[in-house]
């Protein structure tokens, strides 16, 4: 019996990271001519979106191998999002566990043998690297890796290729984080710690500044470029950088005083490459790390670039915004989605509820 083919990895060998794969059950390799890991998944992907593949009828999930799923949803679906390296990353991940595997086989006891996997891998790793403080992989992390399984597999049954779809089990995750509002005094004790990184001063306050004061997402912000901002007219259009962002609408906005002065001061000393949030002409693509360091400095908890959107519009809805037009700031696709989130913030939430009841025993 033919050896099964398993699906593509990254493998550190000879000092740089090769992109490893199997044919007919024999491994083949490819040199990503790079040492870095980011550039390397960079590679990866590219490597992945290059794969010719062929598709006939729907098959069983238990025909149907999740290196293929996997394979075509990065081809069809995530070439066109601007996370295409962190796609690529946890599609990797997925693989090291699932690859040779079927669909049929995705259920909550082997989602949970994953999340052990990623845990005894992530741990190995940190021996490796003789990490004096091992940490455990969060169950965000792992959460997050099995919705991108989750959404492949989807993507796999509204393509056509799957009879029926297989659900994907995954752990719950508290949602402190993602329901952090960061205080004013905090916002500016984050801005005062960017400053003070040498490393990280020429992009990241410009960066926290937008994100606060516009409410738009980290990879808007990162695509953003001078063309798209108007100063004379004191607008900022958010359109252009999320073509690739399929399922996510953006905004036209006015710029506020505040963040106005604060661009006019950053495009005077930095140099114009195109993009706003660069750093001595080189385009900043990720501020994860940055962005931690700043908060550690301020002392700040479960905040991510993620809680300065979500700070934004609750400081709109604190400050008695219309839902609608913190909707269309925000680019939310409808103003049910910001009710559902930010009503609660309102100071004038459920105000006709409780003058309902105050109203009932005045008579007419």
């Amino acid at each position: 019996m033919p050896k099964q083919n398993r699906g593509a990895r990254l493998e550190w060998r000879k000092g740089r990271w090769y992109i490893l794969w199997f044919e007919k059950g024999q491994p083949k390799r490819k040199s990503t001519r790079t040492d870095d890991r980011r550039e390397a998944e960079e590679r990866f992907a590219e490597f992945l979106l290059e794969q010719p593949r062929e598709h006939a009828r729907p098959s069983d999930p238990s025909e149907r191998l999740i290196d293929d799923i996997l394979a075509d949803y990065a081809i069809e679906h995530v070439q066109h999002t601007n996370s295409r390296t962190t796609a690529a990353y946890n599609i990797e991940n997925l693989l090291g566990y699932w690859s040779g595997m079927t669909a049929r086989t995705i259920t909550m006891q082997t989602c949970q043998a994953y999340g052990r996997f990623r845990q005894e891998s992530h741990i190995n790793k940190q021996k490796k690297l003789k990490s004096k403080n091992p940490k455990d992989l969060s169950l965000r992390t792992i959460s997050r890796e099995l919705s991108v399984l989750s959404a492949a597999v989807n993507h796999d049954y509204k393509m056509g290729r799957l009879i029926f779809p297989v659900h994907v089990w995954m752990p719950k995750t508290q949602k402190t984080i993602k329901d952090r509002v960061v205080s004013r005094e905090e916002a500016a004790k984050l801005l005062q710690a960017s400053r003070g990184l040498r490393s990280a001063r020429n992009y990241l306050p410009i960066f926290i500044m937008i994100a606060l004061y516009t409410g738009a997402r980290k990879g808007a912000i990162l695509n953003l470029r001078w063309n798209q901002i108007n100063l004379e007219k004191g607008i900022i259009d958010f359109s252009d950088v999320s073509k690739l962002e399929t399922n996510k609408k953006t905004a036209v906005i006015k710029i506020p005083k505040q963040l106005k002065i604060a661009l006019k001061y950053h495009k005077r000393r930095s140099l114009d490459i195109g993009y706003v949030v660069n750093n001595n002409q080189k385009r900043i693509k990720d501020i994860k790390k940055s962005f931690k360091n700043a908060c550690d400095i301020a002392g700040l908890k479960d905040v991510t670039p993620h809680t300065l959107r979500h700070t934004a519009a609750s400081w709109m809805a604190m400050a008695g915004v219309p839902m609608s037009v913190i909707s269309k700031y925000i680019g939310h696709t409808n103003t049910r989605t910001t009710e559902q989130i930010y009503a609660h913030y309102s100071p004038d939430y459920l105000d006709k509820a409780v003058e309902s009841f105050e109203n009932r025993g005045r008579k007419k």
